[in-house]
């Protein structure tokens, strides 16, 4: 079975070391290769690092773990959030997160984190090698067949937990039970930007960009909002892409 480098987000030191005890004694598949207690602490060590899976407290001194994603950028590793507070969970289901633990951790939820953690893994790094984006056309696997859309025709994606909304200008929003990453990393070398943890737009179908509001207005009238940290990418990308 492959192991996943694993980094632990996480303010409390007992709870890391919690982590780590459990780790080692029930999965050992999990290589811990860090450990961070801040935002900026978890940036640097993705960045040298490049773990596959990090273990994600929402509460992070005065911080918290949602604004270390926001300021990650390109999300290549798998999440599994960990909180003490229920009313976390509503937010972090705004997230591509395999799974959200409440504390106390047991064995069991460290467990089950894992292995959705791992099995998502997997599998988009063999949706990664068999990518389903031909001339033009992305294919989505469907219940009975497959549902395809011509990419001039998708306006945007939006994250829904687990799952991607894919908004086009000529059928209903369809709900594809695949990663937004996963699909960003297709989509962003044709026209499409992540503009924000949870949506992913087509550069061709955006009408107007509001800096002062962080917001775009679509050729559909829906307005995505825009993150602090991806303002800049989105702008050298419209003076490229839009016109007019």
């Amino acid at each position: 079975m492959p192991k996943m480098k694993t980094l632990i987000i996480d303010d409390d030191p007992d709870c890391r070391q919690l982590i780590n005890d459990l780790f080692s004694k029930f999965i050992p598949n999990a290589v811990v290769v860090g450990e961070a207690e801040s935002v900026s602490e978890a940036l640097e060590l993705v960045k040298k690092e490049k773990p596959q899976l990090v273990i994600l407290n929402t509460e992070l001194k005065n911080e918290s773990g949602f604004q270390f994603l926001e300021k990650a950028g390109k999300i290549k590793f798998e999440i599994v959030f960990t909180t003490s507070k229920v009313e976390h969970a509503l937010e972090a289901y705004n997230y591509p997160a395999a799974d959200l633990l409440l504390k106390p951790l047991t064995p069991e939820l460290i467990k089950r984190g894992f292995t959705r953690a791992m099995d998502r893994f997997y599998s988009m790094k063999t949706y990664e090698d068999n990518p389903m984006l031909l001339d033009f056309e992305l294919k989505i696997p469907d219940a009975k067949d497959e549902k395809v859309f011509h990419l001039e025709q998708v306006i945007r994606l939006e994250a829904n937990r687990s799952y991607c909304w894919i908004i086009t200008n000529n059928q209903p929003p369809f709900l594809a039970a695949k990663h937004l990453a996963a699909l960003e990393e297709i989509l962003a070398p044709r026209q499409f930007i992540r503009v924000h943890i949870s949506h992913l737009v087509n550069t061709h179908c955006i009408k107007q960009f509001h800096p002062t509001e962080n917001l775009i207005e679509m050729k559909d009238g829906s307005r995505v909002p825009v993150s602090r940290e991806r303002k800049k990418e989105l702008k050298s990308v419209l003076l490229k892409y839009v016109t007019g």
